[in-house]
């Protein structure tokens, strides 16, 4: 049976990060370990992860150096076939993903699997209904990362999995190199996962451009040009699929990492 390595990280995390452990928890699957990764918080995070993480395998806490440092070194600790990476804040959309999930790895050759993701604001609205959509070399549409799921051995081939280099887009460029592999991937047609606004990448319009041109860096780095056209049409799609009115007044929202 399929080990599923769940890496949550955070900082400063305690107003959301009980339903994320509450959502991990839940899960039908019985071969989930889920990892904190924590960057030395200095509020109550480590006191909900006592509360709510009996579950939790292994936890982290002490200074790190981002986002993806942590994510990183999450990785390294990992045992799972697969891994994936769930942010406090975000949950699960309901127990059955992971088994869904382990289901869709048992195709033959699948590297990857992904789904779709919902974002909600703080009042609990609706921003938008992110449908990805089949993905491959030739579309090299971006997935969001709270709903991809890798083989463990891929990520391992990377070296490192998530390029510290970048602030917000460290995950794009992951995803562009999966495509430049080559990688069979598997699509699951439904909400996989919910998200909270407020983390890193949107935290608000500076965030938004900073990872709009660092994506344009990532993709230039990898295929050696045409990153403008890439996040341009990544702008589209987003505004397609947009509540825009409850997305503009979403934009204040805090960092949860």
């Amino acid at each position: 049976m399929i080990r599923v390595s769940i890496i949550t990280v955070c900082y400063n995390s305690a107003h959301v990060l009980s339903s994320t452990l509450r959502s991990v928890a839940e899960q039908l699957h019985p071969e989930v370990e889920h990892i904190v990764i924590d960057g030395a918080s200095q509020d109550h995070t480590l006191e909900i992860i006592r509360q709510h993480g009996s579950h939790v395998m292994q936890v982290v806490s002490e200074p790190d150096n981002g986002l993806y440092d942590a994510m990183n070194k999450g990785l390294a600790l990992a045992t799972g076939e697969v891994v994936a990476f769930l942010n406090a804040g975000d949950t699960y959309s309901d127990g059955q993903v992971l088994l869904e999930v382990a289901q869709a790895f048992s195709a033959e050759n699948v590297s990857f699997v992904y789904g779709d993701l919902r974002m909600w604001n703080m009042t609990g609205e609706l921003v938008r209904e992110w449908r990805v959509g089949l993905v491959n070399d030739q579309n090299r549409r971006q997935i969001p990362h709270p709903t991809l799921f890798v083989r463990r051995t891929v990520l391992a081939a990377l070296a490192p999995a998530f390029d510290s280099r970048y602030e917000l887009a460290a995950d794009v460029k992951q995803q562009l190199l999966l495509y430049r592999m080559g990688l069979k991937g598997a699509y699951i047609s439904r909400p996989v996962t919910e998200m909270s606004l407020g983390g890193a990448s949107t935290e608000g319009i500076n965030s938004y451009m900073t990872g709009w041109l660092e994506s344009v860096r990532a993709y230039n780095e990898v295929f050696g040009y045409g990153g403008i056209w890439y996040v341009a049409k990544k702008v589209f799609l987003k505004i397609k699929g947009l509540n825009i009115f409850l997305f503009i007044a979403s934009l204040s929202g805090k960092n949860n990492r």
